[in-house]
């Protein structure tokens, strides 16, 4: 009786084992690799929507910049200062912060309506 695929060849059996095996380690780092969307952590008890998050990290931006040039200024009370002007606490803005990150490409635009802001607070005081 003959054989239908001819006669057992140990070496074509590695090679394919060999291709099988490159084939999955090619699936695995690709799929591993690709970026995910969406936030990677669970999101806060209290998540501060963007329309009060995006100036509130305007503010924290500038306060830190400020506390850089002014040697008088004690930022942990202007800090407390602003977070009591928007009424919120720290720690609510901290979290909405970490959640907000862990979301890299939306976090991108937020950080640019930031930016947009302060450009825009420049050009008030510049006016002046």
């Amino acid at each position: 009786m003959k054989l239908p695929c001819g006669p057992f060849n140990p070496m074509e059996a590695n090679k394919m084992r060999m291709l099988l095996l490159l084939f999955a380690l090619f699936l695995v780092v690709f799929t591993a690799c690709e970026p995910k969307n969406g936030p990677r952590i669970a999101a806060p008890e209290t998540l501060l929507d963007d329309s009060l998050y995006i100036p509130l990290l305007a503010e924290m931006q500038l306060l830190q910049v400020w506390s850089t040039t002014a040697d008088s200024v004690n930022l942990e009370d202007l800090k407390k200062e602003v977070f009591k002007q928007y009424g919120i606490s720290e720690y609510d803005f901290e979290q909405t912060h970490r959640y907000n990150q862990s979301d890299y490409q939306r976090q991108r635009a937020r950080l640019d309506s930031v930016k947009l802001l302060i450009e825009a607070e420049k050009r008030r005081i510049q006016g002046y």
